[in-house]
């Protein structure tokens, strides 16, 4: 039991530091009033549609989203998971996230 706390405590720490760090860079790359929130949408939602996206807490535009999406892609935060198709939106997913909750080396 003393082990799985130790890493459930190393996981939390390890989430809590990519959590400063990719608000933190969002932040600064996007110039974004929104891009706080937009972290914290990551983190309750690592995969997603470009439709949740867009319906971070407060709302924002489907062009302000387009363009927080873009960013993440372009500093590699997110990734598609499944590319568009017909008119299913893409699913993106955040993969530092995931490799972190689900034991997965990182990419």
């Amino acid at each position: 039991m003393a082990a799985q706390a130790r890493e459930n405590l190393g996981k939390a720490k390890r989430i809590n530091l990519l959590y400063r760090d990719a608000r933190t860079e969002l932040v600064e790359k996007s110039h974004s009033t929104f891009a706080e929130k937009a972290a914290g949408t990551l983190f309750s939602r690592p995969i997603f549609s470009a439709k949740d996206f867009a319906s971070i807490e407060g709302g924002v535009k489907p062009k302000t989203a387009r363009r927080l999406l873009g960013a993440l892609e372009e500093m590699g935060v997110v990734e598609e998971l499944f590319p568009h198709s017909g008119q299913r939106s893409v699913i993106f997913y955040f993969p530092a996230l995931l490799a972190i909750t689900e034991d997965l080396q990182s990419q």
